[in-house]
């Protein structure tokens, strides 16, 4: 047995007694209610730093009031995320009193970027779900009273949703990855595409859900060459999952042409933004929240497994760099006709000089 060693004792009761003690102090300092004198070049470089470091990694705020929730951040806990915020604007030295009163100067702004991420996100997934890639196509006609034919490049939205219906596939159709993504949601599994959706429908749903999350260029530059992981974190795969189960049904009524009763949304988890009549709350409810803590676990735990985890990652990769190598070899052989075309032609008009006899 271990010799009881009093110094220990007492340097552990001291340690405790200091820690409440700046708990109270930090406590003293939120209820004082004194701020800082506002400045947008810092409030800008805290929302960089919110951007960078905070919203990969969270995607919902508590709403405790209580020390340790978002609007009184527990800055005695070294494990307090929002010293990486202070560390990244360069106030790593800076007292607990001087973090606090730059907090509640500044974190009701802070707070409205967890709203615009999420929104932010929405908005570019169901572009993919429902708008898709904007895409021209050269149109040549003769226009009424003109023999000279007219080009013309009208704007079209190619989507798999879309192009699914739009060609008359049912349920019994194969090998159409939107079909394992559709019907994942209605049977509230997207969240484990990774285990549950074939290769191809876990390409696809990378594809619609994670360059506009990402960065589109730093999805184009990396995503072929580097694990899903190290672009994409757990809580980005879990906001995906929950926007799109949450949204779907509207989502799936809009690629059928369908038009939306805006007094009678079909959301799972949100309210339009708005108050309603019953006081219904706007915004994303607690059910939905806590179906986003339920999906990242499970995705967390995906992620872990061997098989579907860095295995299924190296797996898209493969196919991503073929689909690149393809690519090349496509514009490669496009360029390659287009030069043997011009050649043709220049053949055929040749003429060659010769001198009078």
């Amino acid at each position: 047995m271990a010799e009881y060693d009093e110094r220990s004792t007492d340097s552990a009761s001291a340690s405790t007694l200091t820690n409440e003690s700046q708990k109270g102090e930090l406590l003293e300092i939120y209820n004082s209610g004194v701020k800082r004198q506002f400045h947008k070049s810092t409030l800008d470089s805290i929302n960089k730093a919110i951007r960078k470091i905070a919203l990969p990694n969270i995607k919902f705020l508590p709403t405790t009031k209580a020390l340790g929730g978002f609007d009184m951040p527990d800055l005695t806990s070294d494990e307090c995320w929002v010293h990486k915020i202070f560390d990244e604007v360069n106030m790593v030295r800076s007292t607990l009193k001087c973090k606090a009163e730059v907090w509640m100067t500044y974190r009701h702004k802070i707070k409205e970027q967890f709203g615009l991420h999420r929104a932010g996100v929405t908005m570019k997934i169901k572009k993919e779900f429902v708008k898709g890639k904007m895409t021209m196509k050269m149109c040549i006609t003769h226009m009424q009273h003109n023999t000279q034919p007219a080009i013309f490049f009208p704007l079209t939205y190619k989507t798999e949703m879309k192009s699914y219906y739009d060609q008359g596939h049912n349920d019994d159709d194969q090998d159409y990855p939107i079909k394992d993504i559709y019907n994942l949601v209605k049977n509230d599994n997207i969240h484990h595409i990774r285990e549950k959706g074939g290769i191809g429908a876990n390409v696809l749903y990378c594809e619609m859900c994670y360059p506009g999350m990402v960065g589109k260029q730093k999805w184009k530059v990396r995503h072929a060459d580097c694990l899903l992981r190290s672009m994409v974190t757990e809580a980005d795969e879990a906001l995906a999952a929950v926007i799109l189960e949450n949204n779907f049904e509207e989502w799936d009524m809009l690629a059928r042409g369908i038009e939306l009763d805006k007094n009678n949304r079909k959301t799972k988890y949100t309210h339009g933004g708005r108050d309603d009549s019953e006081g219904t709350r706007k915004g994303w409810s607690l059910e939905g929240k806590q179906r986003y803590n339920d999906m990242f676990d499970a995705i967390s735990r995906l992620r872990r497994d061997v098989n579907h985890g860095e295995k299924l990652e190296s797996d898209m990769n493969e196919i991503w760099k073929e689909t690149s190598r393809a690519n090349k070899r496509k514009r490669t052989d496009d360029v390659n006709a287009e030069e043997e075309e011009r050649r043709k032609k220049m053949e055929e008009s040749f003429k060659p000089r010769f001198s009078a006899f």
